[in-house]
């Protein structure tokens, strides 16, 4: 990435960041990437207003209560404004509707009111219609777009099973992401394999910045010793119970590592909510150690440290998906980190945060017998080399992926694209 000056800021500058997903502590009970980053841009000579839905994902559930087709407000310093769409629960066809009105309303409705004209407009997937939005308002106040791709699409839902690959809606969103790609004026990703995603499509010349995703400044503390995980050999998961996060895997791998003496007496802890957990339910109790898998209601996101603490060891698992050839930047890897526990990855992806930092074991994606001996392998090591790999992903995600630190880099492209030197 090209550096701007980090002198003085003579002028505070405005960015709009649009995206339908993001999370707020009033709306969701928890911080995402867009408050999270844009908090900490202020002092970067960035003041950001955040567009987001009103409904919360993945349940799907209303916030905006009564007639009002939007709201402005305020988030730990930050504007933001959201737009009423619809719930939609498990409905396909109403999530999607929520997704073109959301867009729609984008464009439409007076929103910018009140609000201080942007110098530059970010689009963010999930998904490509509010980064449409996001482009088309950019044009419209004739500034610099900013394209964000979180996801690749529509090759994350085909590979997910959603979408057939020469399907209308398939053809339509590949022909969206391209339009974005050729309009935005640079693009930015956690996924540091877009570069690669860019030459393939013909934008090799296209400016790219990686910005991983990170944790909260004011979540770091103090790492937690090996002895004060209690009770016998904790194994958990913390986050969603769908469909990508493989955990029939775990369990299975879990079922088999207890074979061994020194995990004959641990036990599966699996925090978290969705649509797969009551199949889950179901392979945890055919494993044949049913007794020792625990499943725990969903945290609020400021428990979570806390509770991933009072584990030995943190699992994570993925299935072998093409589209992990550009890579990958899951939250609950810098969370495990956070919690300086020795993390058990499983992944074939672009990226190994866990190998990179040097915190645990990583296999291949969805190896149930390699995560398995992972497993054995953690479980025998003695509680001073369990620690030492906890500290590694400790000091990795204070290095490398608090908001503060990623609030700069994010400043820094927008200087680029405003022309700010």
């Amino acid at each position: 990435m090209v550096n701007v000056s980090d002198g003085p800021h003579v002028e505070t500058r405005s960015v709009w960041i649009i995206n339908h997903h993001t999370t707020l502590p009033s709306k969701d009970g928890r911080m995402g990437r867009h408050l999270g980053i844009a908090q900490y841009l202020e002092s970067c000579g960035w003041k950001a207003t955040l567009f987001v839905a009103s409904t919360t994902h993945p349940s799907g559930s209303q916030r905006l209560k009564g007639p009002r087709l939007f709201r402005r407000g305020i988030e730990r310093g930050v504007a933001t404004v959201w737009i009423k769409v619809p719930a939609y629960g498990q409905s396909l066809v109403r999530r999607l509707l929520s997704m073109v009105l959301f867009a729609s309303m984008l464009i439409w409705l007076p929103l910018g009111r009140g609000v201080r004209r942007p110098d530059v407009v970010v689009g963010s997937t999930v998904h490509p219609f509010a980064a449409w939005a996001a482009m088309m308002l950019a044009r419209r106040k004739r500034v610099p777009f900013v394209y964000e791709i979180r996801d690749i699409w529509p090759e994350t839902l085909v590979d997910l099973g959603t979408l057939n690959k020469d399907s209308r809606i398939s053809k339509l969103l590949s022909a969206l992401s391209m339009q974005l790609c050729r309009q935005a004026a640079s693009v930015i990703s956690p996924l540091p394999g877009v570069r690669q995603y860019l030459d393939e499509n013909g934008f090799s010349e296209k400016p790219f910045y990686w910005i991983p995703n990170g944790v909260d400044d004011s979540f770091v503390g103090a790492t937690v010793d090996e002895d004060e995980a209690s009770g016998s050999f904790t194994f958990m998961y913390l986050g969603a119970q769908g469909r990508a996060n493989a955990l029939e895997g775990v369990i299975s791998a879990f079922a088999e590592a207890r074979g061994h003496s020194r995990l004959s007496n641990s036990r599966l802890v699996l925090v978290g909510d969705g649509p797969m957990q009551a199949q889950l339910r179901g392979v945890a109790s055919s494993s044949g150690c049913a007794e020792a898998i625990e499943f725990r209601h969903r945290i609020p996101r400021s428990e979570v440290q806390d509770t991933a603490r009072r584990a030995d060891c943190l699992v994570a698992n993925m299935y072998d998906n093409s589209v992990y050839r550009y890579g990958i930047s899951l939250n609950k890897l810098y969370d495990y980190m956070l919690a300086g526990r020795p993390i058990i990855f499983a992944s074939s992806a672009l990226n190994d945060p866990v190998q990179e930092a040097g915190c645990g074991v990583s296999v291949s994606a969805n190896d149930v017998h390699g995560i398995a001996k992972a497993m054995v392998e953690i479980a025998c090591m003695s509680p001073q080399g369990r620690k030492d790999l906890g500290v590694k992903g400790y000091d990795f995600v204070l290095k490398n992926n608090t908001y503060s630190s990623l609030a700069v880099k994010f400043s820094r492209v927008l200087n680029l694209v405003a022309g700010i030197h």
